[in-house]
């Protein structure tokens, strides 16, 4: 455990200010400050001290004589004083640009408790960055452990034959939480520091080319956007490869604006077009479609959850039309400080006796008006907060418009009139009409510059049931149909974990043996739609020489071939 190290005097807070500047510095710091006339301050630096144990040092000053002391010699904006508390890293990135060491501002007990795991947060993440771990390989080993539990948010803990010890998401590259690197019951390796018994599992992190080795063309999985553009958004499938996703296969339309559908940090859903390089499309997924992410680590959870539902109807306008008319409620009340009255010292008679009194009078004057400041000081701070967590919400709002509207938008564009398998009939022959829908289906799948790669087979059949099966579907059953036949076609769907590409048998035992014809032909049942209730299946014939013959289109129960 870290000592708390307290600077009371103006002397001492200069020497913390040239301690801070000095290259000479071993570990990040942390600086804690109490508000004026407090004893101890909202922040707790013992609770800072007692996370961080020996990777950084905790100092706490409070505020008075000590912190104009101390901002008179640290650089602009990078001053702590008040009820308020920074990490200074080892780099010095920060001299010059006080926004790399972020000012934690507080103004109620419940935003202390916060503040102080974000501080913990930020002094680890400084040094792993700085080395500090690996640098203390002379007191550490390789050992093994099954994780117990997540005992606070962005901790987990192990146990082996070592005794406990903690996993810290800060330590580990990337900025993933732990909950979505490791799950109760893994087995773990890494490097154990055995003095604060903290278990480094960096090493155990997956590139992303190993980590990505799993996934196939066709398959459907989440990935998180780093950057939008007006027609190119970026987006993260692994937190080192990002993949860019133009327009056209996000709503389908090229001139939409990619600015009014999506937003940073959004984890969106995507299928493989392909892998080297990788392509992802966001089009004709359903809803219903299960997507995943890569584990960053061997048998560990994928490391994006999907996002939650947007709520439906109007209900989020609502909410933001409300937050647009709501009249700014009033700042909390200040609390006024409390100080003990200054002792009257008597003024001794004497030719300047008037001119004594006259200067008390004015410091009493101006230490009200410095303790009036000080109040206003606090009460800016929690309205600060108050304003901060409501431009939280309020993002977190228009983001969940930006996806409402995009899935609105590429719904109305899926089932609307310019549909190719919603308008009228274009052939009186319903197999012409099958494969003119079958061809828009590949033409939109497959990308310009490798449709001559991946040529449209013709040679396959449509058997006497399929077209009766098929109009007995819903429409959007129906609509998928074409998409299922090309992936069929080009084998895409052999590839596609989602498409539950499996041969038909003849009982529910894994041992019965395949349904097939007189002629030979082997019946296959792909999945059209999943995780809904009696889910669509289409089933064909895998006839000689590979050539293939539409069966029918079923519910999730029908094993008739």
């Amino acid at each position: 455990m870290a000592t708390v190290r307290k600077v009371t005097t103006p002397d001492d807070a200069r020497r913390l200010a040239e301690h801070l500047l000095s290259s000479a510095r071993k570990l990040p710091s942390v600086v804690v400050t109490a508000g004026s006339g407090a004893a101890e301050g909202l922040i707790s630096a013992e609770a800072v001290a007692d996370d961080v144990g020996e990777l950084a040092e905790v100092w706490w000053m409070p505020t008075g004589d000590a912190t104009w002391a101390f901002t008179a010699v640290m650089p602009d904006l990078t001053q702590v004083f008040g009820d308020a508390a920074r990490v200074y890293s080892l780099d010095e990135s920060w001299q010059t640009n006080p926004y790399a060491s972020k000012l934690y501002m507080c103004g109620t007990q419940a935003r202390a408790r916060q503040i102080e795991e974000d501080l913990v947060t930020d002094a680890m993440a400084s040094a792993a960055r700085a080395g500090l771990l690996t640098a203390r390989t002379a007191e550490s080993r390789i050992v093994s452990g099954t994780v117990r539990g997540f005992p606070a948010p962005g901790r987990a803990m192990v146990r082996g034959d070592f005794g406990f010890a903690t996993i810290r998401s800060e330590l580990v590259p990337g900025g993933v939480s732990i909950e979505r690197l490791l799950e109760i019951g893994m087995v773990v390796s890494g490097r154990l520091d055995t003095r604060d018994k903290l278990l480094d599992i960096s090493p155990s992190v997956r590139e992303a080319d190993v980590a990505l080795a799993d996934f196939a063309i066709g398959d459907v999985i989440l990935a998180r956007v780093r950057t939008v553009g007006r027609r190119i958004v970026a987006v993260e499938i692994h937190p080192e490869k990002v993949v860019e996703i133009r327009v056209g296969q996000v709503t389908g339309e090229s001139s939409d604006d990619l600015h009014d559908l999506m937003s940073v940090g959004e984890v969106v859903v995507a299928r493989v077009e392909h892998t080297s390089p990788w392509q992802l499309s966001m089009l004709d997924i359903a809803e219903e479609t299960v997507a995943v992410a890569c584990g960053l680590i061997e048998g560990g959870p994928g490391w994006l959850e999907p996002a939650q539902a947007v709520e439906q109807g109007d209900e989020l306008a609502d909410q933001a039309d409300a937050r647009a008319n709501a009249v700014p409620p009033d700042p909390p009340p200040a609390v006024p400080v409390m100080r003990e009255p200054e002792p009257q010292v008597p003024v001794a008679p004497g030719p300047n006796a008037h001119r004594t009194t006259v200067l008390n009078e004015a410091y009493q004057r101006e230490r009200r008006m410095v303790d009036s400041l000080r109040g206003e000081i606090d009460q800016i701070s929690r309205t600060m907060e108050a304003l901060d967590a409501e431009v939280v919400r309020s993002r977190r709002t228009i983001e969940q418009l930006k996806t409402r509207q995009r899935e609105i938008l590429k719904k109305a564009r899926r089932h609307g009139a310019d549909t190719p398998t919603h308008q009228a009939e274009q052939f009186a022959d319903p197999e012409q009409q099958l494969r003119h829908e079958v061809y828009l289906a590949w033409v939109a799948k497959i990308p310009a510059g490798e449709k001559a790669a991946q040529p449209l087979p013709v040679d396959w059949q449509v058997g006497p049931d399929f077209y009766a099966s098929r109009a007995q579907m819903p429409a959007d059953v129906q609509e998928k149909v074409p998409v299922v036949v090309v992936e069929i076609l080009l084998g895409i769907a052999e590839r596609s974990a989602g498409r539950e590409l499996h041969r038909l048998r003849v009982g529910m035992g894994g041992e019965d043996a395949v349904t097939k014809r007189a002629d030979g032909a082997v019946c296959w049942r792909v999945a059209v739609q999943r995780n809904t209730p009696s889910a669509a299946r289409l089933h064909f014939w895998r006839c000689a020489g590979s050539s293939i013959e539409l069966s029918r289109v079923v519910r999730h129960d029908d094993m008739q071939p």
